[in-house]
């Protein structure tokens, strides 16, 4: 099937890669500079680890992603030569530019699956032209490298348009889901955390169980029923040396003693494969208050895993913007006092207990930054970790918002969809600060309240929807993603969401943000209408075929819209080729606001809880889709406009020893260029 041919099916042109990929530049000159030459060596060194991990990254997206990497960067070296090559060889420049989207689009994801969805993109012009290219460069890698991934490069195959069993780079192609869940059964049984590490399938009931590590070690062999399971260490050895090796070299520079335990945690982690000495290192880390340069890494965000339980690979540093962060921390400050004005702590069904809150709330860190580098295939825009709930409880955990990216210039031709002009102008207007104010609530109040409860915390506990005892709870080794499943993800997200809708009520909160009068209304307003045009652009996330949700985040947003239709703020009204959503903004604060809570009330208690089977039905019948939506869907896909990615800075150390900041334009040139030159890194 040509691209040509693809373009023209329905179900197979949303694969093809955008015509144009809105490229935006992360900048940071002035947080930069305020930096003295001991904090800019240790965001040096840490960058350089970060970067040392792309080729995780790239492995855990597929197969050929990581080949597909090797050939974009030698065909890429030298974007001018390549264009008058390419256009002297008969490419048109049309075909030509349609290379560089891909290029753009496979970098900015880090892989050739978009990080938001985990759908693929195939390039937008024809093999052959695509080969026209390769065989200009002259180079026998280059050729080989094509060669190898040119039928994976191009493959529709239904099975691979979305990452799941069978084509995960966290399992080989041999293991099933039934397969997955009864390994998954023996690591919980024998304390074996999942985050780095991959499954494969070897034979009959054999499996490998691949874990992460610089250093290999002896293999071990367990049997679990029928099953003989293999754990053998390595895995991503190449990466993880250089990630350890930089960590070592940022070393002499820590601010603190803090500081220098989290890395000597990290390269004992890194080097021998031991989860636990990362969650050490994340005690210190959070131990760190305040730092002028904010870190992270390791394998830490399980939302690509079809079990939830698998970590991608991701590594950070920026650089604290004070003035930002001060904010922010106003409302730490007062955070157990709005958290007790959520509705899991307001229900009186249980008297003046508040069993499903935990008893102490350990005050986190929340900063704003700006980011130098982060290393994973998409940028969020604001953080809450580490996601292990025995270190949030015991020691606390920390909030950021990357200040950089939530800021980033819009891209040149966006459009605003599916609102009338009323409220376009709201949304272009406030748009900015309302997300602002969104992403600090989700993050702190959101991702930072509730409690996991075990056997001793539901005795005498009645639930405030059905009114019957608690009978369930987590068990020793239990995780809310391992009981709750592959829903788990979107489930907190949509709690974190519904947090921060919720509580941007707040004047009190809205007031700390420097918001008031008339201008909180106004923000109000367009933070409710964000979220509802969210969930309705969510419909390009879900796959009718499957009726499966892609992204976490976007299947909770639609379970909002679905709240709100049921509460009466929002219709949908059918245009000819068009879709427009009506938004009654008058109810927020009646009927919206008591149809949130009480659903956030439902989900807070069943996370609670670990109670799958009522979260299960809950979510389910809010993100189901019905053939109306499926309709719609149609709709928001012919409109749908290519999320934008990042030209990131880099950093190199002078003939005099200094770091210094180097910045790439905002361009597709730019955007490759800066890739090409982190790739040059780790070679």
């Amino acid at each position: 099937m040509t691209i040509a041919q693809v373009l023209q099916d329905e179900k197979l042109k949303h694969f093809v890669c955008p015509e144009k990929v809105p490229v935006t530049r992360l900048e940071l000159d002035e947080a930069w500079n305020a930096l003295d030459e001991q904090q800019k060596l240790y965001a040096h060194y840490f960058s350089r680890a970060a970067i040392s991990g792309t080729g995780i990254v790239l492995g855990q997206c597929s197969e050929e992603s990581p080949l597909i990497y090797k050939l974009l960067v030698l065909l890429c070296d030298d974007l001018a030569l390549l264009k008058e090559k390419t256009l002297n060889a008969g490419v048109s420049e049309k075909d030509y530019d349609s290379f560089l989207q891909y290029s753009v689009q496979f970098f900015g994801n880090l892989g050739n699956y978009v990080s938001f969805g985990d759908s693929k993109f195939v390039p937008r012009l024809e093999v052959s032209e695509f080969e026209k290219i390769v065989n200009c460069v002259n180079n026998e890698q280059a050729v080989t490298l094509f060669q190898q991934v040119k039928e994976p490069l191009y493959s529709l195959d239904t099975n691979l348009l979305e990452l799941s069993f069978g084509n995960s780079s966290y399992y080989n192609r041999e293991v099933t889901s039934h397969d997955a869940e009864r390994v998954k059964s023996f690591m919980e049984s024998n304390s074996i955390a999942a985050e780095n590490t991959r499954l494969f399938k070897t034979g009959e009931n054999q499996f490998e169980l691949k874990i992460a590590s610089a250093s290999p070690k002896a293999s071990t062999t367990h049997t679990h029923e029928d099953l003989t399971i293999t754990t053998t260490y390595g895995d991503f050895s190449k990466e993880l040396a250089g990630v350890r090796d930089n960590l070592e070299r940022a070393l002499p520079y820590s601010a603190n003693e803090f500081q220098k335990n989290m890395l000597i945690k990290y390269r004992q982690h890194f080097d021998g494969g031991d989860f636990k000495d990362f969650c050490d290192s994340q005690i210190q880390w959070v131990q760190d208050k305040g730092p002028i340069i904010e870190t992270n890494i390791g394998f830490i965000e399980t939302y690509r895993d079809v079990l939830r339980v698998r970590a991608e690979f991701e590594g950070f540093v920026a650089v604290v913007n004070r003035i930002a962060s001060m904010k922010a921390q106003a409302v730490v400050e007062d955070a157990e006092k709005f958290i007790s004005r959520l509705p899991w702590n307001t229900d009186k069904t249980n008297g003046d207990k508040k069993p499903f809150e935990v008893e102490t709330f350990t005050k986190p860190d929340f900063t704003s930054l700006e980011v130098l580098t982060f290393t994973s295939s998409g940028l969020p825009a604001g953080i809450n970790i580490p996601n292990q709930f025995f270190i949030r409880e015991s020691h606390g955990f920390k909030n950021v918002s990357l200040g950089n990216v939530l800021n980033a210039p819009t891209a040149q031709g966006e459009e605003i969809t599916f609102l009338n002009e009323e409220d376009k102008k709201i949304f272009k207007d406030y748009k900015g600060k309302a997300f602002e104010i969104q992403v600090l609530i989700h993050e702190l109040l959101g991702h930072g309240s509730g409690k996991l409860m075990k056997e001793n915390d539901i005795k005498g506990i009645i639930h405030p929807i059905t009114k019957q005892p608690i009978t369930t709870f987590y068990k020793e080794g239990e995780t809310f993603n391992s009981v709750i499943g592959e829903i788990s993800n979107a489930f907190e997200e949509c709690r974190a969401e519904c947090t921060g809708i919720y509580l941007c009520l707040d004047r009190e909160i809205l007031k700390i943000c420097g918001v008031e009068g008339e201008e909180a209304n106004k923000i109000i307003y367009a933070n409710w209408l964000l979220m509802v045009r969210s969930g309705l652009l969510a419909l390009q996330f879900y796959n009718p075929d499957t009726k499966t949700w892609n992204q976490a985040h976007m299947m909770a947003r639609y379970s909002i819209l679905r709240v709100l239709m049921e509460a009466g703020l929002v219709k949908i009204s059918k245009l000819e080729d068009d879709l427009q959503i009506v938004f009654d903004g008058s109810k927020i604060e009646t009927a919206g606001k008591e149809a949130i809570g009480n659903y956030l009330l439902h989900i807070n208690v069943s996370k609670a809880t670990a109670d799958k089977a009522d979260a299960t039905q809950l979510f389910g019948k809010y993100t189901a889709v019905n053939e109306e939506f499926v309709e719609m869907r149609k709709i928001v896909l012919n409109k749908k406009q290519p999320r934008r990615v990042f030209a990131q800075p880099h950093t190199v150390i002078n003939k005099d020893g200094k770091v210094e900041l180097l910045n790439f334009p905002a361009t597709s040139e730019g955007m490759i260029n800066a890739f090409v030159a982190q790739a040059k890194l780790n070679q």
